[in-house]
C-alpha cells in the first residue's frame, strides 16, 4: 500500500527521542493526546523486520502523521544516497494522509487499527539530511515540521522520512558518513 499524500496542515513541534533499541522515535504531537491512533507498519521486503521497520502513528480521525519510529537490523543498508534531498523544495506543515487503506465506516472512522506492509527499506545520507526511505521512487519534494518530515513523489505518495542531521544526539548511533 502507498501512503497517499491529501493535504498539510500547520507544522508541528517535534520531539526526536532515541534509545539502545530505537534509533529514533518523532512525535509531532504526543500520541494518546490525539485519541487512539491507526498504524502502517513496513517492513524491509527482503530481510523482513529484522532488516528494518518504520512504524507511523496516524490520527485516526484526520490521517495526519503523529508520530515515527525507526528500527534498524544489521542488515539494513545504505542502499541510496541523500543528496538530492537538499536541493528538493521543502514544504512547512504536518501531513495529512489518504485513510482509506483502513476501511472506513459510514462516519469516517477506521475499521481496522494496524496495517502491515513490506517494501525495499533503504537509508542514506547527504551534508544536511537522513533519509529513511520506503519506496524505489524519487521524490520532488520534503514536507517538513520541524527538524523531521517526509519527502514525497510526483504523485503525491510518501516516499520515506527525513530528518536533519543536525536535530540531535541520537544520529551517533546510525554510523552513517
Amino acid at each position: 500500500m502507498k501512503l497517499k499524500l491529501v493535504g498539510t496542515i500547520d507544522a508541528h513541534l517535534v520531539d526526536v527521542e532515541d534509545d539502545e533499541n530505537i534509533p529514533f522515535a518523532i512525535d509531532w504531537i504526543p500520541v494518546g493526546s490525539a485519541g487512539v491512533p491507526i498504524s502502517y507498519s513496513v517492513e524491509d521486503q527482503t530481510g523482513g523486520s529484522s532488516a528494518g521497520l518504520i512504524h507511523l502513528n496516524i490520527n485516526a480521525l484526520t490521517g495526519e502523521i503523529i508520530g515515527a519510529e525507526v528500527v534498524i537490523g544489521l542488515k539494513w543498508k545504505n542502499k541510496i544516497t541523500a543528496s538530492d534531498l537538499d536541493s528538493l523544495p521543502e514544504i512547512p506543515g504536518s501531513v495529512l494522509i489518504d485513510r482509506s487503506g483502513w476501511n472506513l465506516d459510514l462516519n469516517g472512522f477506521p475499521k481496522e487499527r494496524i496495517i502491515d506492509d513490506a517494501h525495499l527499506l533503504s537509508t542514506g545520507s547527504s551534508e544536511s539530511y537522513i533519509y529513511f526511505s520506503f519506496s524505489e521512487v524519487s521524490p520532488v519534494r520534503k514536507i517538513m515540521s520541524g527538524p523531521a518530515g517526509f519527502a514525497v513523489d510526483s504523485n503525491d505518495e510518501l516516499t520515506g522520512i527525513v530528518v536533519d542531521r543536525n536535530s540531535g544526539p541520537w544520529i551517533r548511533r546510525l554510523s552513517l558518513p
